[in-house]
């Protein structure tokens, strides 16, 4: 792009300075650091921090120097001035090489991150890494215990199952750096507190980079601040690269980097869903689910989130990601850590003594405590500096420690603190107000200046600046405000800690009233300062026994279930009593004893009702076993084992336990040898031996013994294929790279004495362990080219030749050469095409052996289907796929099951694409086509245009015809809450379905489920009040199958709902002193129910209450309030978003719906944001009669408002 010259010279304005010399105190540089990095001279770097010079300096040093301290130029000089003469001419658009682009941009974060990311003061973990291991999970659907012990289901025992475990580099060259196979597109890393993952992320980002081809976009998501990803990226992210090569940024080069998206071959890496700033785990997760549409859908995803977010639901919101776990230090990288830090700080004997340390028995504590980097960082830093070698004993305590030694590193800035132990208490406990108020509001990591400077003062906010306790991040867009960050956030959560003089801070339970009282410890952001108060030496131990015993009777007077055995207390009751089984960990509990086994008891089903043991429904079972992890590993580890050596426990629950025991320490010697001793027992039955030896495979990693053990029980001449085929799937879990345990599997696969199945099952797992090994190569090459295995061993083994050998040529070709054959029948080829779908992502030659076989006349519908299928997995964005797609949809002589196949498949390789668009809108107006063709046409409509409204009101009128088969309508109403989540028809439309007593119970358990995928944070309230009755004795006794689909998805809401919300949701309709309001106080629930009881309400309005609180910017509320419309199941404005009242006016005029739509506006309750200014007010009195504010009005007055519109 040729580009005129700026004027020779600026001066830097007076805002631009104040900016320069806080990027310099950030960064801690010094005049000549800054001319090393921009390459500029001294001089030329004095004179812009120095304008009363009165010397200007030219334009290419100031954006030299603006990249080196992350500003824009025009941050440094006045704009107006800067883009006066910055006109365009001769425009030329070429073509930018995007790699270089994105790889300098990428520099430019890292080196950021290392800064902003180092854990101590001497920052030698910046320059020591050592990988973690990653855990691959597998969500599973739920199982009741009769199910779990049938043979077919063996695997779905958690719902938590490691499928693999990851070393460092085998994570990098076999997830990362291989193509993926359909919905394994995306990754989540998720993991502890100072687990490493931004860590992590930036390696795989640097790999992305030096090993691919591929480009690496790396976002920080606590920047977003509002923002969609979409606008951070073109309006944030992409002006900061283009600033690296000088080249202002227009619509044209955006609509390049789309187009560069669309190519495919990008990634876009994500840190940090938990810092968003989002009211819940599941709004955060939706707003990510909902913005990877159109062009960012091409990229690949990489994520990074805490685990308590990531799990909060039992249906995880975000689709087509797969999910890691970081695993904790083993004690070999504790060792490798310390000595590579202490080489750093040239006191390597000194490492030797901590590591010396950390194996007496005295600190076996602290040394499980430090299994994540960050704490092992702050152990070395303040190890290194006392001189007498004590070690603390919990987290609380280590960052105390370190607190203590922050101001040793800092001497030369900060004497008067050092010599002030008053000034020091000043300084912390203003930390610890600003600590607080930060994750007490939206913007929880991210402060703003203002808030900052309020909480400490001008004094003390300058003297945490100017000592590193607070860094400069970013700006806020709207007003240049300065936002600042604890140097690391576990800092604020432990300084917020220290705020806290007073538990019922955290916990003030008033019975029948709750919006009186306090319940953060059920919001997720506070479980962590929750813990480190725990473990506060200068809090009273009453006080922290008084807290935990009302955590554990707390009683949340939701629902009466002493009744139900399987349920036995309401759902904030077990949330309370898992924060309780977490703190024992950082507190000795006098009862922590009780407390483990009641977690045991809910976990395992260890009770005795008339002589029988019943488990607990799914969800309590679960986050029994979840809290189990958390609670102190020794006590944990305690009571499992004595479960397992227990000669009254039965076998099965053994089995549990050990499986359990496994998760809280990997590796454990007594879960694998329990596990070994049940399989080799003659006494024990045959499904505990299956799920015992399946448990191998979830624990056993690399572990000799377990490896040796089923290795043995293949070779076994006297055991049935059976338990051979489930030894040879845990093989695949634990032999990763084991010799033994890939000969063994092919040894397996040539013996002739053995069935086809047990072959299919060991050619599964040699593509699970046997990467890159030609033996398990050839193995599965010959398993294909045999003519007396069946058809499905041979598909297994070619799917498992492309896990171990990706894009194998010689699997393809032979694959290809079998749809070819004339000779080969139909059912051969339908495998071989679908084996293609496995293995040839991106093949031309096996895309155009797929084609083929669907334009033969000679081929049946069904092989044509399994081709299409293929199509989808490997022909993403490929003309000749797509056109063979839409051809097979418009064939008359094609049945329309095989339509509905190619529409699926159109739905995943056709996004954007306008031959694809058109084919489903005329196949949705066909006559001729069936009802759930038309559904599925409008739901793959939805995922390739995504908000297209033909497919949404296609799906709505399916809902709406009483002449659609229950079957089709249900496939309608699921759809639409994929593609359009939230869509209020789709919602109504479920509930009607599970209320409806002529809907079978199979339906209505499938709606129940499918309500759990589709449901936002803003409906759960009124679906608890409206669902609750299907949580009786009644329906428990009647029918248990709905009454467990009902609990899990009311444990999801209970789980993202504040509990005053959740009371009032659960007592609606009530008697008001039953209420923790009067009857008339406005609650959006309560005016919700109001309207349902109202026969003529009911039918003429649909009320969208919006809580203003939730405004970032209570003064441009414009596409923030088109937002809510457009989720409560309003149609989209077809001109885009609204970003102005006047458009939002011109939207809301042109608005069309069966109900009229009306919005109420209010104000959340406790919430101290800015209220709706005057001129907002004004401009909303002008919106057609149609919208009211509460201003402490009650029900009665609204609904009266209501009936003169």
């Amino acid at each position: 792009m040729n580009q005129t010259r700026k004027p020779k010279g600026f001066f830097a304005s007076k805002e631009g300075l104040e900016k320069l010399q806080a990027k310099k105190r950030e960064k801690g540089y010094k005049y000549e650091d800054i001319r090393k990095q921009a390459n500029v001279t001294l001089d030329q770097v004095k004179r812009l921090f120095n304008p009363h010079w009165k010397y200007k300096i030219g334009t290419e040093a100031i954006e030299l120097i603006a990249g080196v301290l992350d500003l824009q130029p025009e941050e440094i000089v006045e704009f107006d001035a800067w883009h006066s003469s910055a006109n365009v001419t001769d425009l030329e658009i070429t073509e930018f090489d995007w790699r270089d682009i994105c790889h300098k941009r990428l520099k430019q974060q890292q080196e950021d991150a290392k800064r902003r990311r180092k854990a101590t003061e001497k920052g030698f973990e910046v320059n020591v890494y050592v990988p973690l291991e990653l855990v691959e999970r597998k969500q599973q659907q739920r199982r009741g215990e009769h199910e779990q012990r049938e043979l077919e289901n063996v695997y779905a025992l958690e719902k938590e199952v490691i499928v693999k475990t990851y070393e460092h580099g085998d994570f990098l060259q076999q997830v990362i750096g291989q193509k993926p196979a359909g919905n394994h597109k995306h990754i989540a890393i998720i993991g502890e507190p100072g687990a490493g993952k931004t860590t992590l992320l930036t390696n795989i980002a640097s790999f992305i980079k030096d090993k691919t081809e591929d480009l690496p976009i790396f976002v920080s998501l606590a920047n977003l601040q509002g923002k969609t990803i979409e606008n951070y990226l073109l309006k944030i992210w992409l002006p900061q690269a283009m600033r690296l090569f000088k080249v202002v940024v227009t619509p044209e080069i955006e609509n390049q980097l789309i187009e560069r998206f669309n190519k495919g071959g990008v990634w876009l890496l994500l840190d940090g869903v938990d810092e968003m700033g989002e009211n819940s785990p599941i709004q955060a997760l939706t707003k990510i689910n909902n913005e990877l549409t159109e062009w960012l859908r091409q990229g690949r995803v990489v994520l990074t989130c805490r685990l308590n977010v990531w799990d909060t639901n039992v249906n995880n919101t975000l689709t087509g990601f797969d999910t890691y776990k970081t695993q904790e230090f083993k004690p070999e990288q504790i060792d490798e850590f310390i000595q590579q830090w202490f080489i750093c700080a040239e006191k390597q004997q000194r490492g030797e003594e901590l590591k010396a340390k950390l194996k007496a028995t005295k600190y076996e504590k602290i040394c499980k405590l430090v299994t994540n980097p960050l704490r092992l960082a702050l152990l070395c830093q303040t190890f290194y500096l006392d001189k007498q070698g004590e070690l603390p004993e919990t987290k609380a305590a280590l960052y105390e420690r370190f607190t203590r030694y922050f101001y040793e590193w800092k001497h030369e800035r900060v004497c008067e603190l050092i010599n002030s132990d008053n000034l020091k208490d000043e300084l912390h406990n203003a930390l610890s107000k600003l600590a607080f108020a930060g994750i007490n509001s939206p913007a929880r990591f991210r402060l703003k200046r203002s808030l900052a400077r309020q909480q400490m003062g001008e004094k003390l906010f300058k003297l945490a600046c100017d000592v590193g306790w607070l860094n400069l991040v970013d700006r806020l867009e709207r007003n240049d405000e300065e936002v600042y960050a604890f140097f690391h956030p576990n800092f604020q959560e432990y300084f917020a800690a220290l705020k806290v003089n007073d538990w019922r801070e955290f916990f003030k339970h008033i019975p029948n009233k709750p919006t009186q009282g306090v319940y953060r410890i059920f919001e997720p952001q506070w479980k962590e300062v929750i813990l480190l108060w725990l473990g506060r030496e200068d809090v009273e131990p009453r006080e922290k026994e008084a807290f935990i015993k009302a955590l554990v009777e707390f009683d949340d007077q939701c629902g009466n279930w002493s009744n139900i055995h399987q349920v036995k207390h309401g759902y904030y009751k077990f949330r309370a009593y898992f924060i309780a089984a977490a703190g024992i960990t950082e507190f000795k509990y006098s009862q922590a004893k009780e407390i483990v086994e009641q977690i045991l008891r809910w976990g395992f089903g260890l009770f005795d009702i008339a002589k029988q043991q019943l488990k607990f429904v799914y969800p309590i079972a679960n986050g029994a076993k979840a809290a189990l992890l958390q609670i102190e590993r020794a006590t944990a580890i305690d009571a499992l084992v004595k479960l397992i050596a227990d000669s009254n426990v039965d076998d099965f629950t053994k089995y549990q336990a050990a499986s359990s025991l496994g998760e809280i320490d990997p590796g454990n010697k007594t879960a694998i040898d329990a596990l070994v001793k049940l399989i080799a027992d003659s006494n024990v039955d045959d499904s505990t031996k299956l799920f015992a030896a399946s448990s191998l495979g979830e624990i056993g990693f690399g572990n000799k013994t377990a490896i040796d053990a089923l290795v043995n029980l293949i070779a076994d001449s006297n055991v049935d294929d059976d338990t051979k085929r489930f030894a040879a799937s845990s093989l695949g879990k634990i032999g990763f790279g084991n010799k033994t345990a890939i000969d063994a599997l092919v040894n397996l696969i040539a013996d002739s004495n053995v069935d086809d199945d047990t072959k299919r099952f060991a050619a599964s797992s040699l593509g699970k362990i046997g990467f890159g090994n030609k033996t398990a190569i050839d193995a599965l090459v010959n398993l294909i080219a045999d003519s007396n295995v069946d058809d499905f061993t041979k598909y297994q083994a070619t799917s498992s030749l492309g896990q171990i050998d990706p894009g194998n040529q010689t699997a393809i070709d032979a694959l290809v050469k079998l749809i070819a054959d004339s000779n080969v029948d139909d059912s051969t080829k339908r495998f071989a095409a679908s084996s293609l779908g496995e293995i040839g992502f991106g093949n031309k030659t096996a895309i155009d052996a797929l084609v083929k076989l669907i334009a033969d006349s000679n081929v049946r519908d069904s092989t044509k289907l399994f081709a299409a299928s293929s199509l989808g997995e490997i022909g993403f964005g490929n003309k000749t796929a797509i056109d063979a797609l839409v051809k097979l949809i418009a064939d008359s002589n094609v049945r329309d099951s095989t339509k509905c196949q190619a529409v699926s498949s159109l739905g995943k390789i056709g996004s954007g694409n306008q031959t694809a668009i058109d084919a489903l809108v005329k196949l949705i107006a066909d006559s001729n086509v069936d009802d759930f063709t038309k559904s599925e046409a409008a739901y793959n409509l939805g995922k390739i245009d995504p908000g297209n409204q033909t497919a949404i009101d296609a799906l709505v009128k399916l809902i709406a015809d009483s002449n659609v088969h229950e079957s089709t309508k249900y496939q309608a109403v699921f759809s639409l809450g994929e593609i359009d989540p939230g869509n209020q028809t789709a919602i109504d439309a479920l509930v009607n379905l599970i209320a409806d007593s002529n809907v079978n119970d199979y339906t209505k358990r499938y709606a129940v489920s499918s309500l759990g995928e589709i449901l936002t944070k803003e409906q759960m309230a009124s679906v608890v009040t409206i669902l609750k009755n299907c949580l009786s004795d009644k329906i428990y006794k009647s029918n248990f199958d709905l009454f467990k689909e009902c609990y899990s998805l009311f444990w999801d809401c209970a789980q993202n709902l504040t509990y005053p919300d959740f009371y009032q949701a659960w007592h609606a309709g009530e008697d008001s002193e039953n209420l923790d309001l009067p009857s008339q106080t406005f609650t959006p629930q309560r005016l919700q129910a109001a309207i349902n009881n109202d026969r003529i309400l009911s039918q003429t309005i649909h009320l969208i209450c919006i809580d203003t609180s939730k405004f970032i910017d209570p003064n441009k509320p414009a596409s923030k309030i088109y937002t809510e419309i457009v989720k409560a199941g309003c149609p989209k404005c077809e001109d885009g978003t609204p970003t102005t009242m006047t458009e939002l006016q011109t939207y809301w005029d042109l608005l069309k719906t069966d109900k009229r739509v009306v919005l109420v506006f209010y104000q959340g309750m406790g919430s101290q944001s800015e209220q709706l200014s005057d001129r907002i007010l004004n401009n909303l009195s002008k919106f057609d009669k149609a919208i009211c504010v509460t201003r402490n009005q009650g029900i009665d007055d609204i609904l009266n408002r209501l009936r003169s519109l």
